[in-house]
């Protein structure tokens, strides 16, 4: 989730600083700049590092600002971008006028809008503006002579419009290039003839272009977006300044800027923004799941391992073993919902092998066609010669069922649910459509179904977590969410695609294995071997989870002695070090963690082997070095036979 946040950022720092806008981000409390961009550094000749944390009033100080209508100085109070931060009120294309400390005149158009948090209060401004130094040239030179207007108009890469009457009676060169036609084919024309029938906002081409000339005639000045159309048809969105000209009655110039590039920025800013926010309420879900993990497994280390203990001194006869196996099967059931929590924060541990995909789907088949309804067709097209990945395997067969049985519920009429297997290389071109995904050679595994289908706006919600269209008491949303999570934590992709009526597709694609499988090691687990008469040294803080682990493994002839701390520990270790045999250590203890208690007890009782046990999640186990395939790890909570199992087998290799 940081990764993707990172890219995220990189992207959006990106898109703000090429932007060619001014940007400013302030924060509303010290009235610093968070954020500047280099455009706005170049309007007001500074430094980057002259203005970031900087007070705004800083940034402005040397500037003189007057009124655009007559020119008269401007308190800072009456700032537009002030009134923003200090009102909360939008400012709209605000124009002013700056005296630089060079003494530089700049027109400046300002757009000024608060940020607010959820409960409405203004945390941040941002601040939008343009150098429109240009444009006020030209419309100023206008209205002092026709003839300097034609130089100025002739130079500017704006294209330009005089209009008599509502029709174009004078334009620039840069109308050629912008619209690809001649000066003789655009005289004489009405501006929607140049449109496309309807503007965005549903009104005819026709009817806006009277309304926006008859009041830019009474002497308000127009400023709005406007779709134009090319001799050859393609549209484009252009940014439209309409002024009354002194040069005649009925005359308007009409300065016109494409900003198609510039619309397809914000909406790629936008996007990307909505992404960071994504990537941080992942993020911090995924904290609280780690921290959910931990307590649960803790408590249900004891639950699980006293019920067990119980069943093994119960006669198969005692009515009680039921109601003790009822016990062990919730305490599974709550370990495997803390898994699914943190398959979609991609924070479980994982088992890590190679395998063939298709051995996966042929052994889970016969499951798949017991569980999917029989008025659903099931089709497997699986390709021969499929290459190895490096997964967890429950984890893909989580992921498997997980989408298979979204698809039955999409059929409720039944269908057929398809499950394909595929090599493939996903090119440059298709990375570059795809945000996230990255060049290479993948296995892909796609699951269709010919259901219903979903439409726009629940495919951007659909991976989601807590996100359902099932019905009350009918789903968790967690099951997509879930599988996103545990094919990002593989280094995966998925793509939904989906059309209403039409169906639905997940296509996941998991990257493939570098390397060939070294041989496993085969684990003796024998169930009737699990007894031994070895010393083992139990380190634990949480009192519950230390008696139960001793008395587990006392009850099947160990010597046993405990210690809650590292210094405890190191302590019992000098007493016994020529007995103790294995050390079985919590990850993460009050005051030292099992990786450096053990490296010193290995100095004490030379001939020790260690195994580590954590509640906690891969990721805080990792920043403790014990996360390497090679270190002997069990996860909490454990059954009595896991345990015993990997007591055995470490003492035994």
């Amino acid at each position: 989730a940081e990764e993707e946040r990172h890219k995220a950022l990189q992207l959006l720092d990106i898109s703000i600083h090429q932007s060619p806008a001014g940007i400013i981000v302030i924060d509303a409390n010290t009235e610093k700049i968070i954020i500047c961009n280099r455009t706005a550094l170049e309007i007001n000749q500074q430094h980057y590092e002259n203005v970031i944390n900087k007070e705004f009033v800083e940034f402005v100080k040397d500037w003189r600002v007057f009124d655009p209508k007559d020119l008269s100085p401007l308190n800072l109070e009456e700032f537009p971008i002030m009134k923003a931060i200090k009102s909360g009120k939008i400012t709209h294309n605000a124009e002013i006028v700056i005296k630089t400390k060079y003494e530089i005149n700049k027109w400046l158009l300002v757009n000024a809008s608060p940020i607010t948090n959820n409960s409405g209060e203004i945390i941040s401004a941002i601040v939008v503006f343009y150098d429109i130094t240009e444009r006020k040239i030209a419309e100023e030179a206008v209205k002092n002579s026709e003839e300097k207007f034609r130089t100025l108009v002739n130079s500017t890469s704006d294209a330009i419009f005089i209009l008599k009457d509502g029709i174009f009676s004078e334009i620039n060169p840069s109308t050629e290039k912008l619209f690809g036609a001649t000066k003789e084919e655009i005289i004489g024309k009405t501006p929607s003839d140049f449109s496309p029938e309807y503007q965005s906002d549903g009104i005819r081409s026709i009817e806006k272009a009277n309304i926006l000339v008859n009041t830019a005639l009474i002497d308000k000045a127009q400023f709005f977006e406007w779709m134009h159309k090319t001799k050859s048809g393609y549209e484009f969105l252009a940014e439209v300044s309409l002024t009354k000209m002194d040069l005649g009655e009925n005359q308007l110039i009409a300065i016109v800027r494409d900003i198609t590039d510039r619309k397809k920025a914000e909406e790629q800013r936008k996007e990307l923004e909505e992404q960071l926010i994504q990537a941080q309420k992942i993020e911090s879900l995924g904290r609280l799941a780690g921290g959910i993990a931990h307590d649960f497994n803790n408590m249900l280390t004891p639950i699980m391992g006293y019920s067990e203990i119980l069943m093994a001194e119960m006669p198969d006869t005692d009515p009680r073993r039921n109601r003790l196996q009822q016990i062990v099967k919730s305490v599974i059931s709550t370990r495997e919902l803390v898994k699914q929590l943190l398959a979609f924060a991609r924070k479980q541990t994982l088992e890590i092998r190679q395998f063939n995909m298709n051995d996966i789907l042929n052994e889970f088949y016969t499951i798949i066609t017991r569980t999917i309804r029989e008025n659903i067709k099931i089709k497997f097209v699986l390709k021969p010669n499929l290459k190895l990945i490096e997964a967890d395997q429950g984890q893909i067969e989580q992921i498997i069922m997980n989408l298979c049985l979204n698809a039955q519920d999409a059929m409720p009429n039944g269908g057929t649910l398809t499950v394909e297997t595929d090599n493939v290389y996903l090119d440059e071109h298709y990375a570059n459509q795809h945000k996230g995904c990255t060049q290479g050679n993948y296995v892909m595994l796609s699951i269709s179904d010919s259901g219903h289908g979903m439409d726009k706006e629940t495919q951007k919600m659909i991976f989601e977590p807590f996100f359902t269209t099932k019905g009350l008491g009918r789903g968790t949303g967690l099951g997509l969410a879930t599988v996103h999570g545990i094919v990002k934590q593989h280094g995966g992709h998925i793509w939904l695609y989906s059309d209403l009526g039409q169906g639905t597709v997940f296509k996941i694609f998991f990257p493939i294995a570098d390397k060939l499988e070294l041989e496993p090691v085969v684990v003796n687990q024998n169930v009737n071997d699990l007894h031994g008469h070895e010393m083992i040294l139990v380190v634990e803080d949480e009192e519950q989870v230390r008696e139960m682990t001793v008395e587990l493994i006392k009850s099947f002839g160990y010597e046993v002695i405990d210690a809650s701390c590292g210094t405890e520990a190191i302590e019992l270790a000098y007493k016994n070090q020529d007995r103790i045999n294995l050390v079985l250590s919590d990850v993460i203890l009050p005051d030292l963690n099992g990786k450096e208690l053990f490296a010193e007890i290995k100095t004490i009782a030379k001939g020790a082997k260690v195994i580590f046990m954590s509640g906690y999640t891969a990721d805080v186990i990792s920043q403790h070095k014990v996360s390497d395939q090679s270190i002997n790890f069990i996860q909490k909570p454990f059954s009595m036979q896991s345990l015993m199992l990997k007591i055995r087998e470490v003492l035994d290799n």
